[in-house]
Order: structure tokens, then C-alpha cells, then sequence
């Protein structure tokens, strides 16, 4: 998770309140991840940036067979974006 321009930026799987989940595949190692997308423009109130620090910081330290495995994080320009394991058919 060193380069965020390693990563291309796929379909969406899925939306909520704060935002999108999208597809993102990276062009070096073929990895796929899902990426929760969280819009940070003038609008956001600071709960909703709280409560994504509070998520990331929760799914830094899960490790178990039945919760998606958190991969990092990364914010630029208006977004903040939270990579996760793939589940595919789940």
C-alpha cells in the first residue's frame, strides 16, 4: 500500500450516507481490494470525519476468519479511502 498511483479505480459495489464502495485493482501486484470511499468536501461535518477515524482505527487491529481484514488508508484531495480485503460471493 505504498503508492496510491498504483492503484486504478474500478466499479462501485455498493453506496451509503457518507459515500461509495468501489473496486480498486492495483496495476503492479493484480491485487483486488474493496475500497469504502468517503467524499471530504466543505459539507462534512466532523462527526463523519470522526467516525472514519474511529472505523479505521478499529479495523487496524481486527484479525479473524469472519471479519474483513482492513488493508490501510489513504487520504488525498477531497477523499478518504479505506482498503479492504475482497469478498467475492460473500
Amino acid at each position: 500500500m505504498k503508492c496510491l498511483d498504483d492503484w486504478k479505480e474500478g466499479k462501485v459495489l455498493g453506496s451509503g450516507a457518507f459515500g461509495s464502495v468501489r473496486k480498486f485493482y492495483n496495476k503492479v501486484t493484480a491485487v483486488e481490494r474493496a475500497v469504502k470511499v468517503i467524499q471530504i468536501g466543505e459539507g462534512v461535518r466532523s462527526k463523519v470525519l470522526i467516525s472514519t477515524q474511529r472505523e479505521v482505527e478499529l479495523l487496524s487491529h481486527f484479525t479473524h476468519d469472519r471479519i474483513v481484514k482492513f488493508c490501510g488508508a489513504f487520504v488525498e484531495d477531497q477523499r478518504i479511502l479505506i482498503f479492504m480485503e475482497m469478498m467475492p460471493g460473500v
